[in-house]
């Protein structure tokens, strides 16, 4: 390549990595807050002879974590199979495939691809926005292609959450489609639903 366009090229990439800087996710990995969600969470499975769906319904979904790789790898693996046959995964296993991917564990790439970067003109957010009065976007692209076109959405899965808190308090679950969402926004950087209140 002729020296002037060298540069030409080098400014065009630093402006390119600049603009996309907003919209790429944090760096999968486990967070403080991760590790001590872990620890609860696997005291309850110690606590309960290893069984998960009594820690689940103690603790709630949201409260889940992976006990190790392997734990993740079947999930990922469940996520995959049934997406390869042309079906819609449960919600409660996209959450944690989607857990397990920002926590940097092994999952189901395929299930977790529409969560790798925060891109508004995603072809589900398209769909989503041009085109979901005429078609079913999970119908077309399936439940974990599901990405937001705008912080908006995440910040309504956010106000739907809060109000469930309220409601598992009377012993209802969680709406798990909007724990994979939240789960999903967390990963691309935007507003997420925390016990504690909105991150």
């Amino acid at each position: 390549m002729p020296r002037p366009f060298r540069g030409l090229f080098a400014a065009a990439a630093t402006l390119l990595t600049t603009a996309l800087a907003g919209s790429l996710p944090a760096p999968a990995e486990m967070t403080e807050d991760d590790r001590a969600g872990q620890r609860t969470f696997a005291a309850c499975l110690d606590e309960n002879g290893g069984d998960e769906a009594v820690c689940v319904e103690k603790l709630s979904l949201y409260a889940w974590y992976p006990a190790n790789d392997k734990t993740c790898a079947m999930i990922g693996a469940r996520v995959e199979r049934v997406i390869s046959l042309d079906g819609q995964p449960k919600w409660s296993d996209l959450f944690r495939n989607e857990r397990c991917a920002r926590l940097g564990m092994p999952h189901g790439e395929w299930a977790a691809r529409a969560g790798a970067r925060w891109d508004p003109e995603e072809r589900y957010a398209r769909c989503d926005e041009f085109d979901s009065y005429n078609v079913s976007c999970i119908e077309v692209f399936g439940q974990h292609a599901w990405h937001p076109y705008k912080e908006k959405i995440c910040q309504s899965t956010v106000r739907g959450l809060t109000k469930q808190v309220h409601k598992r308090k009377a012993g209802k679950p969680y709406f798990r489609d909007m724990l994979f969402e939240t789960e999903r926004c967390r990963r691309l950087g935007l507003p997420y639903f925390t016990l504690e209140g909105t991150q």
